[in-house]
């Protein structure tokens, strides 16, 4: 689930066209979707996602700094998707959004998400990867 390539293990299966609408969900730590370095998701579409994350302050694993992590995907959309942070606050809040080696993520109609609202990391040589585009 990692990533980390173990001897004998079979390829990573596709997963593709994956279409997530009409949710509503409250929780506290980061929503993570990620593919595989050998199998990238294909094809996922957020349409009327509202995300609202809280902080526990009594959890001792609580380190959150994004609320959705996205990684290893290519061609994903996003349409009036929403994340919300709900007290108490946390102060290893740094992200809406985080997308890490990714390929094709696509704004919905309004535009771009804001530079703050999303962290893009860096491909394994150093390169700033493409930015999204309309």
């Amino acid at each position: 689930m990692d990533g980390t390539k173990r001897d004998k293990e079979p390829p990573a299966g596709v997963i593709r066209n994956i279409s997530i609408r009409n949710v509503i969900a409250h929780g506290t730590g980061t929503s993570t979707i990620n593919g595989h370095p050998d199998s990238w998701l294909d094809g996922i579409r957020f349409d009327n996602v509202r995300l609202f994350v809280s902080h526990d302050p009594q959890a001792p694993y609580e380190n959150t700094q994004s609320a959705l992590n996205l990684r290893y995907a290519r061609n994903v959309t996003m349409k009036d998707v929403e994340i919300r942070w709900e007290k108490p606050e946390s102060p290893t809040w740094k992200t809406g959004l985080q997308v890490d080696q990714r390929r094709g993520l696509a704004p919905g109609r309004r535009g771009r998400p804001h530079a703050d609202d999303v962290d893009e990391r860096r491909r394994r040589d150093g390169a700033p990867l493409p930015r999204a585009r309309d």
